[in-house]
Parts: C-alpha cells; sequence; structure tokens
C-alpha cells in the first residue's frame, strides 16, 4: 500500500522509494540493523516487504512477525510468530539439536513446548538459548545470513522485545533486523531491542506525482482531476491514506468535507482519544480556522491554548509553525503583562483536521464558526467564517467584496471559495426578501469564473462562465455596455479554460465582437465597450497565431492596441505583448522589440501588483520568442524573482506551507505559468540545473492539481486529444526542454511527442511545430544512426507545418538549423544545402536585428554541411567563428555543441590534438552547467579519438562521418540495399555516397575498399 503498494513478492516496483531503498540496503549491509519509521500509512510495510524479498533472493534466511495492538499483553506471541516462519520440522530439528539444559528448557517454555523450569521462565536462560537459535539458522544459511523482520515494533509484546534486544546483541553479523516503527505508538523503550548500531530511516512524504502514479495504479487508471486534487490535498503525501481516500470518493465541499473513509475516520478519532472536551474543542477551532494562531484560539476559547495542547504537540497531532517568541513591551509598559506572541498551528497530518470536520455536529460547526468569526481581526475570514455559520450571515455584497480583496492579495482560491459562498448568499437574500437583491449575480458568477481560472480550476471557470453568457429571459440579451463588459470576461475566462486553440475559439470571439458592434451603433459611451472589443481582438490575434495564421493575427493585434481604452495600462500593456509575439513570429523582430519595449514602460504605471506580475510573464513569454539572450536574462530576472515555488510565493513571501481557505498548498495559474516560462528560459540561456530544477517544481504543481504529467508506469500514455488543461500542453514541452537541457534526451523525446500530438489534436500550430523541433532535436542529441534518422523526419515535418503558416521567428531558423545538421550527418548534402538556403533566407527579414543565436546555428550546420562534403578547412572556419559568436552572447551550451561539432571535423581531418582541446572544452562547459544529454555526447566523441582516425581521400578531402560508416558496411560486405536499411536512407544515397568514397581513397572495388580502411585505421 503505503510507499508505492508493491506487493510482498516484489512484482511490481514500490513508487517513490528510492531513495529510502538505496538508504536501507546499505544500512543493513554495513550496520546490520535498520528501523524505518514514520507515521500511519505512509509505507513501511511495503518498503520492508521489498527489502525483505531482495535479501531471499540473495540466499538470506527471513523470519518476519507482524505484531498487531490486540496481542501486545500476550508473553512470547511475537517470538512464536517469528519462528512459525521456519519450514514444517525446522524449528523442531533446531531445538532438538540445542544441548539439552536451562536454555533449551526456557525456549521450549516460552514457544508453549514444555513447562518452564519452576513454574516460570528463566529470563536469562531464554536470552541464551535465543542466542545459540540464532547463531544457528544464520549458518544454516551461508554467507547470506538471518535476517528478522520485526513489522511493527511498537506492537510487539515487552517479554519478545527484552529477549530479542538481549539476543540480538550477542548473536554476531550473521543476524541482521529489519524493524519498522509507527511515529505516533513508538514506544518508549524500543531501543531496548535494537542493537547499538541501528541506523533509522525515515519515511517522507510521497511527492505528488508518485502519489499520483501509485493511485493510477493500483486503482486501475487515471483518477478524475477534482477528486485527485482534493485527494491530494489532504492526504498530503501520505500513500496508505490517499488511497483510502481515492476510493471512497472523497472530496472537499464548500460546506465541509464528504466521503471520508470509515477505516480511516476511525484510526484517526482513535488518536483523539486522550483529549478531554476542552482539549477536542480547541482542535475543532483549529481544524474550522483557515491559519489557526494561538493568538486567536485564546481569543475565540476564552482560555490559553498552549496549555490544553501542550499533549496535541506532544503527540505531534498537532505542530507550532512559528513558535510563539517573547514580546517587547510598549513604552510604559510594565513589561511582564505583555503577553507572548502568537504562534500559527498546523495539523501534522491534514486527514486529522478533515475527520474533526467531519465529525462535528451542524451546531457545533456553527457556534464554533461564529466564535472564530468573531475573534479573528482578517476581514476575509471573518466574513468566510460567518456565512458559513450561517447565524448572523454577511449579505452577498460583502462577501462579493471580501472575494475582490482576497484575490487583489494573490489568493485565488480563498477568493473562489468567497464568491461561492456570496452566490449561496444571494440566493438566500433572494427566497428571503420580496424585492430586489442588492447584488448583480452575473457579476459574481463572473468574479468567480475569473478566480476559479487563476485557481486551475478549470471545469468550475467554465461552468460559471456559462451561467453567464446563458439567455436570462426572453427578449433579454443584454446589450447595455455594463452587460457587454460582463460577458466579454465570461468569454475571456472560456478563451482562458479552452487550452490551446480549441475548436470553436473564432465562434466564442465572433459573438462577442458583434455584441460589441450592436452597443457602437446604438451610440453608447465608449469606455467600456472600447475595453471589450481590445479584449476580444487580443484573444483572436492570440488565436489566429496558435492556429498558424499569422498575418491575420498581426491585424487584430495591432487593432487591440488601437482599441484599448485610454488610461487603461494593464490593458495596452497585454495587447503590446501579444502584438510583440505576432510580429516575432513573422520575422518582424525590430518591430517586434518596439512593441515589447512600449509595453514595459507602460507597465511601470500599473498599480495593481496581482496584475502588473501576471502582465510581465505576459512580456517573457514574449522576449522568448524574439531570442535575444541578454534582453532575456533581464526579462527573467524582472518577471520571476526569487525562482517562485509551486505555491506562487517568492523568497520573500510567506510560508511555502501556508494554508489557503480549505487548509492545504495549491499552486495557482500564476504559479504554473511563471514554472513553466522559467524552465523554458534557463534551458534557452544553457542553464541546465535551473530548468530542470524548474521542471520538477512544474511536474509536482500539476500533479497537486490532479493533472501529473508523468504518465502511470503500467498504463499507456494519456490520449492526446483528451481534452488537456490550458497549460498541460505548455508543461510538456517546458519539461522536455529541461530534459533536452540537463536530463535525457530520450524522456525529452517522449515528453515532446506528447505535447505535438497533444496540439495537433487541438489545432495549434504554434505550439506543434515548437513541440516537432524539441522532439526532433532529441533525436539528433541521441547520435546514434537510426535516432537521427528520425530526428530528421520529424523536423522535416516541422518544415513543413512552419513553411505552410509563414513562421519566420528565430525558432523557426535554429529548427532548420538542426535539420540540416542532421541531413549533412546521413549524407543528404543536397537537402541540407536547400534548407540552409532557406534559413538564411528568413533571416533576411529580419530587419537587421543581430539574433546571434538562430544566425550562429545556421553557421554550425553550414560548417558541418561543408565538412560533409569534404571541404574541411572552410567547415573549421564556419564553426570558430560560430563559437565565438556564441561565446559573445553567453550561451555556454550552443557553445558546447559547436564545439562538439569543431572537434569532430577536426578528428576526421586527423587533427587530434586540435580534436581533443576543444571536445575537452566542450566537456568542461557540459559538467559544469550539469547539461548531461550533450555531455554524453562529448564523451562518444571523445572517445572515439582513440578509435580508427578520419580517412583522408587521395585527392585531399576526407571522409565524413556518414561516409565512413557507409564504408565501413560495405567493406564487410552489406549490399548497398542493406547499407541503406541498415542507416535508413535511400539506396540511391548509398550508390551515391560509395562513389565518392571511391573516388577520395582512389579505390575501384569494395575488395580495395577494405583495404583502404584498414590500413587507414
Amino acid at each position: 500500500m503505503g510507499g508505492g503498494g508493491g506487493r510482498p513478492g516484489g512484482e511490481s516496483a514500490l513508487i517513490g522509494r528510492d531513495g529510502e531503498l538505496l538508504a536501507a540496503r546499505e544500512a543493513l549491509r554495513t550496520a546490520g540493523a535498520v528501523l524505518l519509521s514514520g507515521p500511519g500509512g505512509i509505507g513501511r510495510t511495503a518498503v520492508a516487504a521489498a527489502l525483505a524479498a531482495e535479501a531471499a533472493d540473495c540466499g538470506s534466511t527471513v523470519l518476519r512477525c507482524t505484531p498487531v495492538p490486540p496481542e501486545r499483553d500476550l508473553p512470547y506471541v511475537g517470538l512464536g510468530d517469528l519462528l512459525a516462519g521456519l519450514p514444517g520440522g525446522q524449528l523442531d530439528a533446531l531445538l532438538d539439536g540445542l544441548p539439552a539444559g536451562p536454555a533449551r528448557a526456557a525456549l521450549d517454555a516460552a514457544l508453549l513446548r514444555g513447562a518452564g523450569p519452576g513454574g516460570a521462565t528463566d529470563r536469562l536462560a531464554l536470552g541464551l538459548g535465543l542466542v545459540d537459535l540464532l547463531r544457528a539458522l544464520a549458518a544454516r544459511a551461508d554467507r547470506s545470513g538471518l535476517l528478522l523482520v520485526l513489522d511493527g515494533l511498537q506492537w510487539l509484546d515487552a517479554p519478545t522485545t527484552r529477549a530479542l534486544g538481549f539476543a540480538l546483541r550477542r548473536a554476531g553479523t550473521g543476524v541482521r533486523v529489519l524493524a519498522t516503527a509507527r511515529d505516533d505508538a513508538a514506544p518508549a523503550g524500543w531501543w531496548e531491542l535494537c542493537p547499538p548500531s541501528t541506523v533509522e530511516v525515515r519515511l517522507p512524504p510521497l511527492t505528488p506525482t508518485a502519489v499520483a502514479q501509485l493511485l493510477a495504479r493500483d486503482l486501475g487508471g487515471p483518477l478524475p482531476v477534482a477528486l485527485l486534487r482534493d485527494v491530494q490535498s489532504v492526504a498530503a503525501g501520505n500513500p496508505g491514506h490517499a488511497l483510502e481516500l481515492a476510493r471512497s470518493g472523497f472530496r472537499l465541499g464548500l460546506l465541509g468535507p464528504h466521503g471520508v473513509p470509515p477505516a480511516l475516520r476511525a484510526a484517526m478519532l482513535a488518536r483523539l482519544c486522550p483529549y478531554g472536551a476542552a482539549e477536542r474543542r480547541l482542535l475543532l477551532l483549529a481544524a474550522v480556522a483557515a491559519r489557526p494562531t494561538l493568538a486567536l484560539l485564546r481569543e475565540a476559547a476564552g482560555c490559553e491554548p498552549i496549555r490544553l495542547l501542550d499533549g496535541a504537540l506532544r503527540a505531534r497531532v498537532l505542530e507550532l509553525v512559528d513558535p510563539p517568541r517573547p514580546a517587547a513591551p510598549p513604552v510604559g509598559a510594565g513589561g511582564p503583562e505583555a503577553g507572548p506572541r502568537a504562534g500559527e498551528l498546523r495539523f501534522r497530518e491534514p486527514v486529522l483536521r478533515v475527520v474533526l470536520l467531519a465529525e462535528a455536529g451542524p451546531t457545533e460547526l456553527a457556534a464554533a464558526r461564529s466564535a472564530l468569526a468573531a475573534a479573528t481581526a482578517d476581514p476575509e475570514e471573518r466574513a468566510r467564517l460567518a456565512a458559513l455559520a450561517q447565524l448572523a450571515p454577511p449579505d452577498a455584497r460583502t462577501l462579493a467584496e471580501a472575494a475582490r480583496r482576497a484575490h487583489r492579495r494573490g489568493a485565488p482560491e480563498e477568493a473562489y471559495g468567497l464568491a461561492l459562498l456570496a452566490i449561496r448568499q444571494g440566493a438566500h437574500d433572494a427566497d428571503r426578501l420580496t424585492g430586489p437583491v442588492d447584488l448583480a449575480e452575473p457579476a459574481v458568477l463572473v468574479d468567480a469564473a475569473g478566480y476559479a481560472a487563476a485557481a486551475a480550476r478549470w471545469p468550475e471557470a467554465r461552468a460559471l462562465a456559462l451561467r453567464v453568457l446563458a439567455p436570462r429571459a426572453p427578449g433579454d440579451v443584454g446589450r447595455s455596455p455594463a452587460a457587454v463588459v460582463l460577458r466579454t470576461r465570461a468569454r475571456v475566462v472560456l478563451l482562458r479554460s479552452a487550452g490551446q486553440a480549441p475548436a470553436g475559439l473564432g465562434e466564442l470571439i465572433g459573438e462577442g465582437l458583434a455584441e460589441v458592434g450592436t452597443v457602437r451603433s446604438a451610440q453608447e459611451p465608449a469606455g467600456a465597450v472600447g475595453w471589450a472589443e481590445s479584449e476580444l481582438l487580443r484573444w483572436a490575434a492570440d488565436g489566429r497565431l496558435l492556429a498558424g495564421d499569422p498575418g491575420p493575427a498581426a491585424t487584430a493585434a495591432e487593432a487591440a492596441v488601437a482599441a484599448a481604452v485610454p488610461g487603461e495600462a494593464a490593458q495596452r500593456v497585454a495587447a503590446l505583448g501579444t502584438l510583440a509575439a505576432v510580429r516575432a513570429a513573422r520575422g518582424e523582430l525590430r518591430s517586434g522589440r518596439r512593441a515589447l519595449a512600449e509595453a514595459a514602460a507602460l507597465l511601470r504605471g500599473v498599480a495593481d501588483r496581482g496584475a502588473r506580475s501576471g502582465l510581465r510573464l505576459g512580456l517573457l513569454r514574449a522576449e522568448l520568442a524574439l531570442d535575444d539572450p541578454a534582453a532575456l536574462r533581464t526579462a527573467l530576472a524582472i518577471a520571476v524573482p526569487g525562482h517562485p515555488d509551486v505555491s506562487g510565493s517568492d523568497a520573500s513571501g510567506s510560508d511555502a506551507h501556508d494554508a489557503d481557505a480549505h487548509g492545504f498548498d495549491a499552486p495557482d495559474l500564476a504559479a504554473i505559468t511563471a514554472l513553466g516560462l522559467r524552465c523554458a528560459a534557463h534551458a534557452r540561456l544553457g542553464d541546465a540545473a535551473s530548468a530542470m530544477a524548474a521542471a520538477d517544481q512544474l511536474r509536482e504543481a500539476l500533479a497537486t492539481l490532479g493533472e501529473p504529467l508523468a504518465a502511470p508506469a503500467s498504463a499507456p500514455s494519456p490520449a492526446p486529444a483528451s481534452a488537456p488543461s490550458p497549460v498541460h500542453g505548455l508543461a510538456l514541452h517546458a519539461a522536455a526542454l529541461a530534459e533536452l537541457t540537463g536530463g535525457s534526451a530520450e524522456r525529452a523525446g517522449e515528453l515532446a511527442r506528447r505535447a505535438a500530438a497533444g496540439w495537433a489534436a487541438a489545432g495549434d500550430r504554434l505550439h506543434q511545430v515548437r513541440a516537432l523541433g524539441t522532439l526532433g532535436e532529441s533525436g539528433l542529441l541521441r547520435g546514434d544512426a537510426a535516432a537521427t534518422a528520425v530526428g530528421v523526419e520529424v523536423l522535416q515535418e516541422a518544415r513543413r507545418l512552419s513553411t505552410a503558416a509563414g513562421f519566420a521567428d528565430p525558432a523557426a531558423v535554429r529548427r532548420l538549423a538542426l535539420l540540416a545538421e542532421g541531413l549533412a550527418a546521413l549524407g543528404e548534402h543536397g537537402t541540407a544545402a536547400q534548407v540552409l538556403r532557406q534559413g538564411h533566407d528568413l533571416t533576411l527579414r529580419w530587419e537587421g536585428g543581430p539574433q546571434l543565436p538562430a544566425r550562429a546555428a545556421l553557421d554550425r550546420a553550414a560548417g558541418l554541411a561543408q565538412a560533409g562534403v569534404g571541404n574541411g578547412r572552410a567547415a573549421v572556419d564556419l564553426l570558430r567563428a560560430a563559437a565565438e559568436r556564441q561565446r559573445a552572447a553567453g550561451l555556454p551550451l550552443e557553445v558546447a555543441r559547436t564545439l562538439l561539432a569543431l572537434g569532430s571535423v577536426e578528428r576526421r581531418l586527423r587533427h587530434r590534438p586540435g580534436a581533443r582541446a576543444v571536445l575537452l572544452e566542450a566537456r568542461e562547459l557540459c559538467a559544469d552547467r550539469t547539461a548531461h544529454p550533450l555531455l554524453a555526447r562529448v564523451m562518444r566523441e571523445l572517445g572515439r579519438l582513440d578509435q580508427v582516425a578520419a580517412l583522408p581521400g587521395a585527392d585531399g578531402g576526407l571522409l565524413t562521418a556518414s561516409e565512413q560508416r557507409m564504408a565501413g558496411l560495405a567493406a564487410d560486405g552489406a549490399t548497398n540495399r542493406e547499407v541503406a536499411a541498415a542507416l535508413f536512407v535511400s539506396v540511391k544515397t548509398v550508390e551515391g555516397t560509395l562513389s565518392r568514397v571511391y573516388r577520395k581513397l582512389g579505390v575501384r572495388s569494395r575488395a580495395g575498399l577494405a583495404r583502404a580502411l584498414a590500413a587507414g585505421g
């Protein structure tokens, strides 16, 4: 179950426990004794079973006992269970082999095989007999020894504990111990049993990704997003709790949890048995509060909580996140009367908080909420608690305003919950009042939809937005400016929540623009209508760009900028960011840079901190498209200061474990977007370590939201057309870029393949060709002929789609450069030359911008192409110049790739010292930046220096890598067709290449070719 659900026989690997398994194996090998500890459900039994199975496979004798609480008072029941694992008759034979005397008699008595001497078991005699027995068992297992597995040390009976402790201290190195103990139930004297050398290995919570994989495997497939999200939030990485919650269909509701599994409820309630009514009331208050503190509980309960909660703190039911500290007394105060500052409290296991809420009756809950509402100084929390208590609930308008305040301070999950309470309260008000309710319900619905989208709750956001767009009454089409604005906001939520370039996007925007036109024709005030028009035009531009139509996208983006409402700086900044990205896609880099500069200048006038952060991320996205390394570094530092964690706070923000209104950590859309852009930007700049760190955080953030990137190990990859969320494809591609830079080329290819398939199904051509470019690059980076051929095929498809769309951005040129490299490696020199010409033509549209990275990539490809046709000197000159330009741009991994190409050419020119020098520099660059995929390629090339050198031809040229491969196969007797099949090229290509090889080497037959190759080696 916990820790991976691995079966005792080891049929399925544990999930997420590699580090703990490694530590426990090493401890068993060196210290001979391991204690696996952790809370209930964390997976101690599963890890112990996996280790025991490994030991048995290695020839060890494994004895196991699994004590249970009801039998803890039965003497020696644990010892009997432990020895009962021996095959039939073996225990009798061992006991009969012991010399007669007190020790054997004591063993017989403990195992109920005879009466104890004098009616009582002699402890010393029993211990000595057990020592002899354990040594005999270890000797039978030869060098593999004996492993005792004590699963549940906290329930082991005391006589067995004393006897085993005595024996294990004397049994010798042939006897090893693997014990497990639960944190909250471990006996005070458990070290009495464990040898002094025992190493404790604590099992931490699983990552959200590991929990999602475990649930998908053990429950027959991925869980629904909403269910997995709630399970993740309450299980908090405990695999046993996660499985029970998922099986019961647990959900966190607006008014309280439901579907709490009975077994989990009983286990948690058992932990609350030691506490009296006063302590239980304080624990319920802590469960009801969003952020419980000692000061809040003191005010709500009218007592000193630290004294009453001392037992819960010692038992690790609660923990102090911020322990109280003495406060400085105010000027003139007596000093001692000034109390301690409030410490923040947190339930160590969130499921305990959920059980407290589920167990409390309606009256008890209402009283707790009312008491906390009266005690808290936080206006949003006061409104939430009062609305839930329903004793003196605030009106809907008050709740709606509280939601807006929460949203403005960057708490979308809390804002969403308050907005739902406002909608609910509005319905209550409407039932009680005969006149109109003082609340514009569509406005609150739109607000709630926006908060849901910001909290990455896509289904809820869509449902609320559709309620706003639904006709409210016959003839009520909502054509006033205010109604048009509300409906436009609802459409924007649908557009944000629909994913990349979904079908029907154009129709949704068209309907909105038609409404705007109707209001304009009625000569209504233009301010609100202009806002709606600009927003819709901006989304239209974005949609056309994604669909692969940058010309109309530019027209729409320019219209969006022109329609932006004067004084609405945020709207104009967003429109200019879209315009910059569109112009970059068209190759209009200089004008795109001007638009981005204007947006950056206007951004300083945006007062709303949250809006400013979101706009910075939009400008960072445009900066990535423009591909200027220096500007990208600046934008990255400004847009994502302090490297935010998955909760979206920066290094100076609140604790990463701060809970939201439901009491759990939940990343939001801004945090997901920031992580994805960080990942892509660091990868582009060659910072592999930062890219991989951001990718890891991105994976865990999405798994927390119920949308894990990793497919279950036992299941095929998810179908690409399965309605991914708006951020899923972008996250897949960002993770692929990170893997390509600092992880694994194979994993990068799989992630990019899934991203490309999803975007193809959604009709997003822009991101599809980018993902295809990453997929193709992963094949080229692997370096073998088969992977290179597949990479070239993928890059050809990207070229076809990109050319049809008219993309001329730096990314399109880099894809062409990669394609030319792959074609040159396969010997397709004519096609490589055509691709290089196409890339050069695209750079001519860049209005004179420097764009060193993409142009240097073209030069690198041109150098390899020149080497491919035998122009070694020209190749070296091109590659050296490209490396210098990349060095000046501060792109270390691009420099390393070019040095790798240069080293390969120098090797084939037989310039071994020069080849070794540049390859060693490339190795150092890759190693310093943990760029593992590229480092592997460099190491392979260095290895070739010690193998067969490149062969100079009779005409002064040199054999290329592809020519050497073909020549070697042909010299070994392969036919032209067999060579073509082995290298994934055409027979015609083989014939032409071998003709060049014959000419270069001055031979006329395959026999002469074999002699020439042997002489050259």
